[in-house]
């Protein structure tokens, strides 16, 4: 009788091992992450406050870390071109701790109608005259075209940047500075992006908007609408290059610090980047087989260590414009100036308040 009972108490305990180790039984791969085919697939959630979560396993892309967003030649469906931490900008985007500029760079700031000066990488305002007044912004209307155009596409639309852009009749009619487009001329999308940031050419920012939209009447409110998203209040657009518009001659408007702000947002694109710190580009093949020169606006990139884009502006309403970005040893530092009476008087500005910015702690 007692082998009996020694038996069962054997059988018992085989199937309670079998019910907790059994083949059938789902097992989590190391790390605590729900393995391919197993039921509910997620990741397993944080430990504890300051952990983070465990590696993928085998097999399981690994997100990248949300930094600069790539642009690649051909769009990222799903893509939506936002960085996590970026946010929608508002009067407490950037924390204010400005300072006061020795008294020779405060007298020179008295050049400029507005200006601000940003620490990005740290979110801060270090210095700022009028930053929130909209005025005239000529050309720097650019970078909202940039990164509606940019932002398709990441976003899956149909573009990608080598598709063929063909220059139309309207566009070729732009004036103001330009690349002398010609309708018979047909152009991958980045060269019209290139010609657009680099060169500040008004033709090719008017055909980028024909192209996105069907028309610029139809972009420039893509633009006002994308302002309004993103929180920007003191944008006011007439047109997608940032010359005064219509008989009435109205200029687009903008505010310094919400300049800053799409200049960040900008940086996040490493095409952008690029584009923007090139000094000289070429657009070809042109229609008689030659090329043009695409000479960047900015005198600062090559010129300063460090500056990387972004864009210039001028109007008689509005004055020499500058949004310059900057990185040194990690740290990037946005400056904006605008209604300088002096292209000269703005570059020399803006050049002492990048080095007076970076020798701030």
């Amino acid at each position: 009788m007692k082998y009996w009972i020694g038996f069962a108490v054997i059988a018992v305990h085989v199937v309670v091992l079998g019910i907790f180790f059994g083949p059938w039984r789902s097992r989590a791969p190391a790390g605590g992450v729900a393995g391919p085919g197993s039921a509910g697939g997620s990741p397993a959630a944080p430990q504890g406050p300051g952990k983070a979560l465990p590696a993928a396993g085998a097999g399981q892309p690994v997100a990248a870390p949300a930094t600069a967003t790539p642009l690649a030649s051909t769009a990222a469906a799903g893509a939506t071109g936002t960085a996590a931490g970026d946010g929608r900008f508002s009067p407490t985007f950037f924390r204010r701790t400005e300072r006061p500029l020795p008294a020779k760079l405060q007298n020179a700031a008295a050049i400029c109608r507005t200006g601000v000066v940003v620490d990005w990488s740290a979110r801060t305002v270090l210095w700022a005259k009028g930053d929130t007044r909209a005025v005239p912004i000529a050309s720097l209307t650019k970078m909202m075209t940039i990164l509606v155009v940019v932002e398709a596409l990441e976003t899956g639309s149909d573009l990608t940047l080598t598709t063929p852009v063909p220059v139309t009749r309207e566009a070729a009619l732009v004036g103001g500075r330009q690349v002398w487009l010609d309708a018979r001329e047909t152009f991958p999308l980045q060269d019209i992006l290139r010609a657009a940031l680099i060169h500040s050419a008004n033709d090719a920012a008017f055909l980028l908007a024909q192209r996105l939209a069907g028309s610029e009447g139809a972009f420039v409110k893509r633009m006002q609408a994308r302002a309004g998203t993103l929180g920007l209040t003191s944008f006011v657009f007439n047109n997608a290059h940032g010359l005064p518009d219509g008989p009435t001659q109205r200029e687009n408007l903008g505010s310094a610090v919400e300049l800053a702000y799409l200049a960040g947002r900008l940086l996040r694109y490493p095409k952008v980047v690029e584009w923007g710190s090139t000094r000289l580009s070429y657009l070809e093949p042109r229609v008689d087989g030659k090329k043009t020169q695409l000479v960047n606006t900015n005198h600062l990139v090559s010129r300063v260590p460090g500056v990387n884009g972004m864009k210039t502006g001028f109007t008689d309403k509005s004055g020499y414009c500058l949004v310059a970005t900057c990185e040194r040893q990690g740290r990037q530092v946005i400056v904006v100036v605008t209604g300088c009476l002096k292209g000269s008087d703005r570059d020399q500005l803006v050049t002492d308040l990048l080095e007076w910015a970076y020798a701030t702690p």
